[in-house]
């Protein structure tokens, strides 16, 4: 059953300020002595979306199954400049976006809570997987951040996951335009 996508719109607006007060005050003491970059911003918007979208019950097939978030197309999260300057190290078999995120102190990037259908909070493993390209396991995503380098095949990429409960979110104009749940793009201004 795919998830409510009206029901999720209307939570965004009390989301993102939720969502920043979350991110800074979860924020080590080490990570506050310089400003968020974007792309650590977008890291912990995706941990901290899960938070805020109930879950219907034949999301999780047992009580081992981790919650998995994928990043579609380039990963934006390897060019963020902390990790790229070396500020921030990755550790072997780590993806750049789980550094970023035990960074922030953000469940360590190895843990989530959310809340599955009915109301009830849940821990689970986080796994964190980048796919370069579209294949069917993207569908088996809880979350899916498509990048913007997909911007060109995002209906194709839309349609793998249609049929399941994935939230998806982008940084593209024109992301819920295409059906995607939540764009986390600003627009440009000239």
């Amino acid at each position: 059953m795919p998830l409510d996508r009206i029901h999720i719109r209307k939570r965004l607006s009390r989301l993102a300020l939720s969502l920043w007060v979350a991110a800074v005050v979860s924020s080590p003491a080490e990570a506050q002595n310089t400003p968020p970059t974007h792309y650590q911003f977008i890291a912990s918007y995706l941990y901290l979306f899960p938070q805020f979208t109930e879950w219907p019950k034949g999301t999780f097939t047992d009580t081992n199954t981790p919650f998995v978030i994928g990043i579609l197309g380039d990963d934006p999260f390897a060019t963020d400049q902390s990790i790229t300057e070396g500020a921030i190290k990755v550790k072997e078999g780590e993806t750049a976006m789980a550094a970023l995120l035990r960074h922030l102190g953000c469940g360590h990037g190895e843990t989530i809570r959310i809340r599955v259908e009915g109301g009830a909070w849940i821990s689970r493993k986080l796994v964190i997987k980048h796919f370069p390209r579209p294949e069917e396991e993207v569908a088996r995503c809880h979350l899916l951040f498509i990048s913007s380098s997909e911007e060109k095949r995002l209906a194709d990429d839309l349609k793998v996951v249609e049929r399941f409960s994935v939230l998806t979110v982008g940084e593209m104009d024109k992301f819920n335009k295409s059906q995607g749940i939540i764009n986390c793009g600003g627009r440009k201004t000239v």
